[in-house]
């Protein structure tokens, strides 16, 4: 539940702001306010203690992305992110919107983040264990 120690309220203030900034260059639904944008925050909190799969919740974020590469290749970038049934834990017919179980949940976060095919498109500077 990192979101309430590492996201702030500040933070998710200034966080608006940069959504509001970029209205005018994407057609991407945008919070209205600080209550629309908090109440976003907590709706992932609650799908992630429900085990909701780890890729419906990137998924979801990466769809509020405002930058233009991104809407352009967001049918080919989720398909990255769902992953190879029979092959991604995460893409199982049974995982494929809710894990059974938290350690479900839990093999398909891991296997989301150490998958070649997402890390091989990942920004060359990205440094997780910092």
């Amino acid at each position: 539940m990192d979101v309430f120690l590492k996201d702030p309220l500040m933070d998710w203030k200034k966080e608006l702001r940069k959504l509001e900034a970029a209205a005018n260059t994407a057609k991407v639904q945008k919070p209205n306010n600080i209550g629309q944008y908090a109440a976003g925050k907590l709706k992932l909190a609650r799908m992630k203690l429900e085990r909701y799969n780890p890729t419906v919740i990137t998924e979801m974020e990466l769809a509020k992305n405002t930058q233009p590469n991104v809407i352009a290749h967001f049918d080919g970038i989720k398909k990255v992110l769902v992953g190879v049934p029979g092959v991604n834990v995460r893409a199982a017919p049974e995982n494929k919107k809710q894990c059974k179980d938290a350690w479900t949940q839990v093999e398909c976060l891991i296997d989301q983040a150490t998958d070649p095919t997402i890390l091989s498109r990942c920004w060359q500077g990205l440094a997780p264990w910092y």
